[in-house]
Order: C-alpha cells, then structure tokens, then sequence
C-alpha cells in the first residue's frame, strides 16, 4: 500500500470519527547549551524518531503512529534509514535516503525510488523550534519563574539530566496543530488526489459522452477538496492546547540522548482530544559505512 492510499484511509476514518531536586540554575543553562554544541560536533549521528498522534472523539478513538531509524552523515550530506507507519489495522515499511536536500523513497517489494523534495515527510524536525524556547526560559526568566515552567533532575543511578519544561508557546502550539493536518493530508496528497480523481472523471465523462470541458472538471474537483479541507480547518479550529510538555535527557558525556514533546488539545466541552507524542532519539555515532543505493535515471522517479 502507498503512502498516498494509506493517508487516503486516514482522511475518510477522521472525517468520519469528527463529521524531584533542582540542579543550581546556572549548572542547567551550562549542561544545556554544552549538550546542544556536542550534539552538533557529532558527524555521523545514529538517531531515531517516532510521531503517534491520538485523535479521540466520545468512545472512538483512532492513531497513528510512525518511527523512523536513520543514519546521518553531516560531512557527504547524506543519510540512510527505515521508516513504519502504522494505523487502521495497517502497517507499512519505506526505505528512506537523503541526498542534496532530496528524499529518496522506497517502497517494500519495490525497486523504485520515489524523488521527493519534502525531507521530512514522515516524522518533522522540530528540534529547532522547541530548543529556541527552552533556552530562552534558561536564560531569560526569572528563578521564581523557572521553578514554576522548567524542573531539572539527576538520575543518580545512569548520571543523566531530565529538563523537563511545561511552557505555553503559541509558535509550537500552531505547529503542532499543523502536524495533525498534515498527517492526515498535506499537500502534495490532496494534489495527487485531486489529479487521480480528475482522471477518472475524465474516463467517466468520455464514456457517458458528456460534453464537460477538463477545466469544468477540475474546478468541481478542487471544490469538493477544498471544502473537506475547510471543514477539517473549522474541527482543528474548535481545538486549543491543554498542555505542552517538552523533556530532554541528557547523559553523563554530556549529550541529548532523548528529547520528547506530548501536547493535548481539548474542545471546550472536552467530548473530543487529541494527543501527539513525538520523540527523538540519539543511539550513538555510526562507525561503518553508509549503505546508500545506487541512484539512477532508470530507477528514480518524481514523486
């Protein structure tokens, strides 16, 4: 099954569904921004990331969810991994590469490589946005204020920090919203859609010997989108976040090796949720080579 058939079946089953101790404070900014520029100097990170999203509604419930292992190398500019994703009783595998900003896609079973220019696809880097944050609230807040919004812990046993920080930020909060949507229906899905079903009705028009132009088609097929889009718009829209919780780990060499978001988001009445958890790992640096294929005009094709 493709990635485009099994966001098709998320679309029409949502649519459905909806219709401890304190470390002194200046240690934690030290620990915290060395633990940023060590991530950084790793050339050849081994790194995994996982996305569920939970969309419930009275007693029905539905999730999704997606994992990601892939090996980087910063110096060539390229990477190599596994992805699955999981949801409505369906479980699909990809081979995913990335080269010069590209990702390079295959299917289990396939020896085609699908050209995309969206590198982040399946699970979103986030990691930018929500680190801004937390060393912003470091930094800038006041003591009072970081007890309230930031705990840090040790793990006496492993030597690890835990920077947990419960912060509301209406940038990450959007974003998070967005991956909802996107999850369900991006935009390079609704255009594939939109073109299948334009075909089709093409077919279906020549075979009925209907006199309707290919631009008439295409207009009442964009319609019909568009509306589903603005009506999932309007059930988003309905949403606002109840909580946003972002934790790092941070081990005894001084490196992330887990960072983790949970945000929820209620309706007022609270009859309906939804829930993400999305998670980055760091399993250590990749010693051997890349297994990167080779990349050809005979096997590539844009997606």
């Amino acid at each position: 099954m493709s990635k485009k058939d099994f966001l098709v079946i998320i679309v029409i089953l949502i649519i459905s569904a909806f219709l401890t101790s304190c470390v002194g404070d200046v240690n934690a900014v030290t620990i915290y921004n060395k633990a940023l520029e060590k991530r950084e100097d790793v050339l050849r990170p081994h790194e995994t990331a996982s996305l569920k999203i939970k969309l419930m509604s009275g007693d029905k419930e539905y999730e999704t969810f997606s994992h990601q292992e892939i090996i980087l190398d910063k110096s060539l500019g390229i990477s190599a991994g596994t992805v699955k994703i999981e949801g409505a009783n369906k479980s699909t595998v990809f081979q995913i590469y990335e080269r010069n900003g590209y990702t390079y896609i295959k299917s289990e079973g396939s020896e085609v490589y699908k050209k995309s220019p969206n590198s982040k696809q399946f699970i979103p880097d986030i990691r930018e946005e929500y680190v801004q944050e937390v060393r912003e609230i470091l930094e800038s807040k006041s003591e009072e204020e970081r007890e309230d919004l930031i705990s840090i812990n040790k793990n006496e046993d492993t030597g690890d920090f835990i920077i947990t920080s419960k912060i509301r930020c209406e940038k990450i909060e959007t974003i998070m919203f967005e991956m909802v949507k996107d999850s369900i229906a991006n935009e390079q899905i609704k255009k594939e859609v939109s073109d299948e079903t334009i075909e089709k009705m093409k077919e279906a028009v020549k075979k009925l010997e209907e006199n309707i132009s290919e631009e008439e088609i295409k207009k009442a097929v964009n319609e019909q989108i568009k509306k589903i889009d603005d009506k999932f718009q309007g059930i988003v829209d309905q949403f606002s976040c109840e909580e946003l919780k972002i934790t790092l780990v941070i081990n005894k060499d001084g490196c992330i090796t887990k960072e983790s978001v949970y945000f929820r988001a209620t309706e007022e009445d609270g009859k309906r949720a939804i829930e993400i958890q999305l998670d980055y790992g760091f399993k250590g640096i990749h010693e051997g080579p890349i297994d990167f294929p080779n990349l050809t005009k005979d096997n590539v094709v844009d997606e």
